[in-house]
Order: C-alpha cells, then sequence, then structure tokens
C-alpha cells in the first residue's frame, strides 16, 4: 500500500525525470528535487478561486470577446464540467452546483477530528465558516473543501470523466501514448500540423491537421514547444539556432506559481493516521487501525482511507484586521478584490514518525513574483529552464509570514492546541517558533518554502493569445491550459483548467 506519505515522494522522482530547473537563489532550499510539474492533482481538491479573479481576465485585453472570461459568463463552464453528489452532513445550495456533467464532485472522504478541530480553531479566532466556497459570493472563510470524488469515493480524474471507452472509441480520435511533441508544423505562418517521437533516438512522426493545432501541454510545455517550434522571443531563438516563425516575447514570460511553507507538530497518540503508513507506525495497535480501516473502506467506502489528506481549508486576507489586529495593511494588495483572499490554510493530518501532524501548510494565493520558461537547447528532449524567482518581492515575503503567524496561532488556539502535545521540544517540530518575530519568520520561510505546483501564464491572454485563445501572429494555432491565465487565481488550478478546456470546445464549435 502507498501510504499517505510516501506517495509524494514517488511523485518527485516521476516529476524530475520530466522538468528542468534552476537554482532559486532567493530561497534557501533546492524545493525537494520537485519542480516541475506534480503529475496528479494529489489532494483532488475542487476550488474555483473568486469570482473578481476571473472579472480581471476579462479585462485581459479589449477585445469584446475577453468579456466572456467574466465570472458571471465564465462559471457555466464549471457548472458544465461538473455533476455534485450531495452529502447530508455538508448541505450546500445545489442550484449553484453543476448537475449533468462528466466530472464528478462532493464532500465525500474522511472528515477526522483533528480537521474539525481545525475548522473550530479558525472560527475562534475570527474566519467564518463557509459551506461553499464555489460560489459568486467568494471563497474566503473555512470549510471541508469538496473534491473530484464519485459517491463511492474513487477518484474521478479528468482522463477517466472524459476519455471513457465510448469516446475512445470514436473513429476520429486517436490517442497516441509515449508520443513527445518536438514542433508545430507550419506552412509560412499557418499551423498545419505536429512532429512527435517516442524518444530522440526514435522515428519522428508527423500528424496534419485540416484546419487547427490545439495546444495543451501546460504552463511549463506550452511555452517550450512554442519556443521548439519558432514561436517566441526572437533573442532566445536566435540564441538556440530556431527559426524564428513569429517573435513573440511573452512566450514563457510572467511564470506564475503558489508557494506554501509547512508547520510540524505532534499530536497526542491516537489523533493523525500515522497508523496508515506501516513502515512508520507498525505497533500491534496501528495494525489493528489499519484492519479496521481496510474492512471499512471495503464494506461501506468510509473511513480513514477515504482521506484526501487535505480534508479542510481556510481562506482569509493579509489586510482582514480581526487577524492582524495592531498590523497596518501591506503597502500593496494584490488581490482582485476584497472577497478575493490572498492566504489559504490547509490542514493535514500527515504523519512523520509517530503521531506525526502537519496541520497548517500556509500558502501565498496571490504572489507578485514571477518567473521564466526559455530553452536549454534547440533539442525538444532536453527539459527548458525553469526559473520560478520565488520570494523576489518584499510583498510575497510579508504575505507568508503573516499566513504563518496565523497557523502558529491556531496550533495554541482550541480545540486544535489540545490535540497537539505541547511539552513534545523535538528540534525537529515549531513550537519555538510560537513567539518568533517577523524577522525570524522570514528567515524560516526561505528556509522551508515549497511549489503547491500551480503554474500558469506562460502564454498568457493579451500577450500571446487572443481572447478565443489564438495565437498571435499565426493561423491555425489555439492554446487550450492553464498558460493562458493571465493572473493566477486565489485558489486551486484544476477548476479553471478544466473549465478553459470546456469554453474551448465551445469556441470551436462556434468557429467551425
Amino acid at each position: 500500500m502507498t501510504g499517505p506519505c510516501t506517495l509524494p515522494h514517488k511523485l518527485n522522482a516521476m516529476a524530475e525525470k520530466c522538468f528542468g530547473r534552476e537554482p532559486n537563489y532567493l530561497v534557501d532550499v533546492s524545493l525537494r528535487d520537485d519542480y516541475y510539474e506534480r503529475p496528479v492533482n494529489l489532494q483532488f481538491l475542487f476550488h474555483y478561486g473568486a469570482g473578481s479573479d476571473y472579472d480581471e481576465w476579462a479585462s485581459a485585453t479589449d477585445e469584446p470577446e475577453c468579456k466572456e472570461w467574466a465570472f458571471d459568463q465564465f462559471i457555466k463552464y464549471f457548472q458544465k464540467f461538473e455533476t455534485f453528489h450531495p452529502h447530508p452532513d455538508f448541505p450546500v445550495d445545489e442550484s449553484k452546483r453543476g448537475q449533468q456533467g462528466p466530472v464528478q464532485t462532493g464532500f465525500y472522504g474522511y472528515f477526522g477530528n483533528m480537521s474539525r478541530a481545525f475548522v473550530s480553531a479558525c472560527q475562534s479566532i475570527g474566519i467564518p465558516f463557509n459551506p461553499d466556497f464555489n460560489t459568486a459570493k467568494g471563497t474566503l472563510g473555512v470549510s471541508k473543501i469538496m473534491t473530484y470524488t464519485t459517491s463511492m469515493f474513487s477518484r474521478c480524474s479528468a482522463e477517466a470523466a472524459y476519455l471513457t471507452p465510448s469516446v475512445l472509441a470514436r473513429p476520429n480520435l486517436t490517442v497516441a501514448t509515449n508520443a513527445h511533441v518536438t514542433k508545430i508544423l507550419f506552412e509560412g505562418k499557418r499551423a498545419v500540423g505536429v512532429e512527435f517521437s517516442r524518444d530522440k533516438d526514435a522515428p519522428r512522426y508527423r500528424a496534419r491537421s485540416n484546419k487547427e493545432v490545439i495546444l495543451s501541454a501546460g504552463a511549463v510545455h506550452t511555452p517550450h514547444i512554442l519556443m521548439n517550434s519558432g514561436i517566441g522571443p526572437a533573442d532566445e531563438l536566435n540564441k538556440h539556432s530556431i527559426q524564428v516563425i513569429q517573435d513573440l516575447p511573452g512566450v514563457g514570460d510572467h511564470l506564475m506559481d503558489h508557494l506554501i511553507t509547512f508547520f510540524r507538530f505532534r499530536t497526542r497518540p491516537g489523533e493523525s493516521l500515522s497508523f496508515l503508513n506501516k513502515k512508520i507506525n507498525n505497533t500491534f495497535s496501528a495494525k489493528l487501525k489499519r484492519v479496521k480501516a481496510i474492512m471499512q473502506y471495503l464494506l461501506t467506502k468510509s473511513g480513514p482511507l477515504t482521506t484526501n489528506l487535505a480534508e479542510v481549508a481556510c481562506f482569509f486576507r493579509s489586510d482582514d484586521p480581526k487577524l492582524f489586529p495592531g498590523l497596518p495593511p501591506l503597502d500593496e494588495d494584490s488581490s482582485s478584490g476584497h472577497n478575493s483572499p490572498d492566504i489559504e490554510l490547509i490542514a493535514m493530518p500527515v504523519a512523520f514518525k509517530n503521531h506525526g501532524l502537519e496541520p497548517v501548510p500556509s500558502g501565498d494565493l496571490m504572489p507578485t513574483s514571477t518567473g521564466s520558461i526559455t530553452l536549454r537547447s534547440n533539442s525538444p528532449f532536453d527539459p527548458p529552464v525553469i526559473d520560478p524567482n520565488y520570494l523576489s518581492t518584499q510583498h510575497d515575503v510579508d504575505v507568508l509570514v503573516r499566513g504563518m503567524r496565523v497557523a502558529l496561532r491556531l496550533a495554541q488556539e482550541e480545540p486544535l492546541r489540545s490535540i497537539i502535545d505541547q511539552n513534545d521540544q523535538t528540534p525537529e517540530l515549531d513550537h519555538k517558533l510560537l513567539d518568533a518575530d517577523h524577522e525570524t519568520l522570514a528567515k524560516e520561510l526561505r528556509g522551508r518554502v515549497e511549489t503547491v505546483y500551480h503554474p500558469t501564464s506562460t502564454a498568457r491572454i493579451g500577450s500571446v493569445v487572443d481572447a478565443r485563445l489564438r495565437v498571435y501572429g499565426v493561423e491555425g494555432l489555439r492554446i487550450a491550459d492553464c498558460s493562458v491565465i493571465p493572473t493566477i487565481i486565489s485558489g486551486h488550478t484544476e477548476a479553471p483548467a478544466l473549465a478553459i478546456g470546456e469554453k474551448v470546445a465551445d469556441i470551436i464549435k462556434h468557429a467551425y
């Protein structure tokens, strides 16, 4: 069994084979050798972000069509892909949820004592309960978070939802696995197909397009493929002896991502899920709990084995006077509006050693630091150079430090405080930071910050593509992934990625 603590390490090894990254000298860690991108949405969190985030997208260009990205129009694409499964313990307004889409969502999954304590502690310090993060009302508050799961708690991935047996049987669809795109083919300024191969030593094949080539390779590989095809900053292409088809300086520019930092405390015996992983807890008691959990899952599809690890989350603003009394607002507000949070905390009953707990990852949702994707060589099989440029603005440091302050405060707030072993002074734990000042927390931040694997904005609307996601300066080429996002959202990025796909489908149907 892959336990909740071992799976990320396996994913990191997979990611390292596929992506290149450069040292980020503004942080003091090597990003755990896991940059970029995570192959799956590990906690399968279903979250829009704030509605005003999408209203910002609508002003990315002056085109009339750009207004269609505003939340009141774009929300239909979230609802189009969703089928929501109600849960009696978590009532919401079902009229605001999708009912007939291929992707199944709901609140199904374990809701342990630690997560309940986190919700109560958040409410105690002034973070309100929000039963549904995914509405026009906004995402501020604390709640159990929706996930991409069926009512029988099997995972619902985009692949399983869209590539059903009937879809795969369509005569006009061929899915090629282990096919590495080497470049987009052009005749003049028109995209006419793609070239691909299994690896650098294998034969290269070509697929011709009748109408368009649609590029959906993600915020790292989309600019990589564009530049290898001759679309991108002319200086970068010339440096690697690539023929320039279209000089587009925005390709690979403005990389945005969410950052998190963790705090670690040890829980009292029986409060964490460490018993699920026999490598870290194989006592007789843990074995009995594992057997019980396995039987509970097999018989009722419930219990600890249905945890998504990130069971609950809270969203708030760094200028909230209830949370930061006596502290002035930061010099810059990077959010999209007053209902848009810039900090997220997640409770995770994840074990290290016995009875371990990483309760409060603190994340900066609206960073002002931006990075870049550039070429390592003119070989499409060499990974691109990824410079995330993390924490390059004081604003990002200050926001994350405020998130750290709230996380540490929650660790001392009942009922969460009673779950944590306050007397354990193991050096690896973070009791020493409970009363730390700003400078100490900022130093700790640079030593433990990590990516959340939410890269966006490297082929943005208004910079690389128009409001219909057509690449500027060429014909027959469109992009449909998170690289087109003008500004990163204040939430998790899988839902907008799916909604972008649904919108592009409508755009293409309308065009032809």
